[in-house]
């Protein structure tokens, strides 16, 4: 029977995630270990699976039967937006036009309005801005309460904004390979 360790937090233990774990674990005769990301695992799992940033998977990931779904690594690279997007473009996966925060005349007049400012390193749509038009831009009045020009210019991008549906993508992967 394979076990599946399972961390949550308090405020998130019944979240589409692990209702899906669970449903897949019963469906194949599969063991749910759940564990509170900060408690001693009593069980040596087959499959982990993360999704908080503060649980440290690197014991599991030094363990190769075991295999470790959003790794420590990977969870870290995925919350710098600059890095990610070089990751996804090297994998020839297309994303939105993104660079870095710039109020250069020369910038603006080649950016596709509408955008979206945001944090470089970050998740769920924390601190994310809309800017309409160049004139939103070069004024700054959205922006003032992050800090200063310098402060923004090192921890913000734009990034083309794309109207559409939002999705959430869980990405299994582990040691080079995807799980779906």
């Amino acid at each position: 029977m394979i076990k599946i360790l399972l961390f949550y937090n308090r405020e998130v233990k019944n979240s589409p995630l692990d209702i899906a774990v669970a449903k897949w674990a019963k469906k194949n005769s599969a063991r749910l270990l759940r564990c509170l990301h900060n408690s001693t695992i009593k069980e040596k799992p087959d499959v982990v699976i993360v999704r908080q940033s503060q649980v440290n998977t690197l014991d599991f990931e030094k363990d190769p039967s075991i295999v470790v779904i959003n790794t420590y690594g990977n969870r870290i690279r995925a919350k710098d937006k600059f890095l990610l997007d070089k990751i996804l473009k090297d994998l020839d996966i297309e994303g939105p036009y993104t660079i870095p925060y710039s109020t250069s005349p020369k910038v603006i007049r080649s950016l596709p309005f509408p955008l979206i400012l945001k944090p470089i390193v970050g998740a769920k749509g924390y601190g994310i801005v809309d800017i309409e038009n160049a004139e939103e831009l070069k004024n700054g009045t959205k922006i003032k309460r992050f800090g200063t020009e310098d402060v923004i210019q090192k921890h913000f991008l734009l990034q083309e904004k794309i109207e559409g549906d939002l999705y959430k993508v869980y990405g299994p992967y582990n040691r080079g390979k995807w799980f779906f």
